[in-house]
């Protein structure tokens, strides 16, 4: 999932902290620290899956659920206005979640403290910069939901051809006043802390994606592997053991 354009620059962290004004060098920097977890997700096996066209309504269905998870959880524990929660509300509906179901979804918790301007200006980054990648995965479900259907696309859809300027609009947020040395540390701390709160959440689905319920063995050894890749770039203990799976028929 292309959650932004990753360029991994070089650039140190200890450079940032300079007290000045340096929107770009920020950017960059942050770019450059959530790298390595930006490149898994995108092997994701679950987001590889509605990317390429794969993914079967009961995998895109718990995918949902789990985004919903974390997005409403993100919500709460920032004190913010329901955003992308609303649009992954209403795609689980579209795909037959009742209000009860959606109730009984686990919410993901233990985001880092969020009350200081800076704290929250760092979650964003993962937050806002998930939705660049979604119109392209919104594409890839065509083939389960239909060509130029919106219901159950809703959350990857987002702001549609408005995406890069709501993007844009965080960048200039993100550079709008000087940050102290202590305000830069901050900004990063929290963005690295919630981008492996993200991986370590959406683990729990590659370890569901290694159990398809009725596939053939093939099918079966082939999402195994798959799910083993990721698991080990990502560190994820998550996922069964190769028995438990490949001998589902």
């Amino acid at each position: 999932m292309n959650y932004e354009a990753n360029s991994s620059p070089q650039t140190t962290r200890s450079s940032i902290l300079t007290g000045s004004r340096q929107p770009d060098l920020m950017h960059q920097t942050l770019r450059a620290a959530t790298h390595d977890i930006h490149e898994r997700l995108h092997r994701h096996p679950a987001l590889a899956a509605v990317q390429d066209g794969t993914i079967d309504y009961v995998a895109y269905r718990r995918l949902l659920a789990r985004l919903y998870g974390f997005h409403i959880g993100f919500e709460r524990a920032a004190r913010i206005k329901p955003g992308r929660s609303v649009w992954l509300e209403m795609d689980l509906a579209a795909l037959e979640i009742n209000p009860e179901q959606l109730a009984a979804q686990p919410l993901c918790r233990g985001f880092p403290a969020l009350a200081l301007p800076e704290a929250l200006l760092g979650a964003l980054y993962v937050v806002e910069g998930s939705a660049l990648g979604g119109v392209t995965l919104a594409r890839g479900l065509d083939g389960l939901l239909g060509v130029g259907v919106l219901d159950g696309r809703r959350f990857f859809t987002g702001h549609k051809s408005e995406t890069g300027s709501a993007w844009r609009a965080y960048l200039r947020r993100l550079s709008a006043t000087p940050h102290s040395a202590e305000q830069q540390a901050t900004i990063m701390a929290t963005a690295t802390a919630t981008f492996s709160l993200f991986e370590s959440w959406l683990s729990f689905i590659a370890a569901q994606w290694c159990r398809p319920p009725s596939h053939s063995r093939e099918t079966a050894r082939a999402r195994l592997e798959e799910c083993l890749g990721w698991a080990t770039q990502s560190g994820s203990r998550q996922v069964p053991a190769r028995s438990s799976t490949a001998s589902h028929n």
